[in-house]
């Protein structure tokens, strides 16, 4: 029974590449990742009051436009170089910090009130990652 399951572990998935721990590295650049998006969807609030107060085509507006680009530019290439190298289900299920991320955004840069059931919702989440990116032994 046990040789059989040792099989199974080390035959390849259906992509053909053999399932991957996800080291320390790895999680350390998807946090990373992670922490990219978060400025990057902060910067598409700043942007949204730049707008509002200085119109689409000020130059305020558009340099933030710019960051903006250039910050998914560079997620969206770590994001496949991630994807080549962990399961999808640890990739994606790491990517729901960004929510924690925001709730220190929206405390430190905007002022905006965080609840008890934001923090307790955030805690919730940052178990369910826990859970689902921890190897079974």
């Amino acid at each position: 029974m046990e040789e059989l399951e040792s099989q199974r572990a080390a035959a390849p998935s259906e992509s053909g590449a053999a399932p991957r721990k996800t080291g320390g590295k790895m999680l350390l650049l998807i946090q990373a990742m992670v922490f990219l998006y978060s400025l990057v969807s902060m910067l598409c609030k700043i942007a949204s009051g730049i707008m509002a107060r200085w119109g689409l085509f000020s130059w305020q507006f558009i340099l933030i436009f710019a960051g903006m680009i250039l910050g998914l530019g560079i997620y969206a290439v770590l994001w496949q170089l991630v994807l080549k190298r962990v399961e999808l289900t640890t990739a994606y299920a790491n990517k729901g910090v960004t929510l924690l991320w925001g709730l220190v955004w929206s405390a430190l840069l905007f002022h905006e009130s965080i609840h008890w059931n934001n923090i307790v919702g955030v805690l919730v989440i940052i178990l369910g990652i826990a859970m689902v990116t921890t190897d079974e032994q």
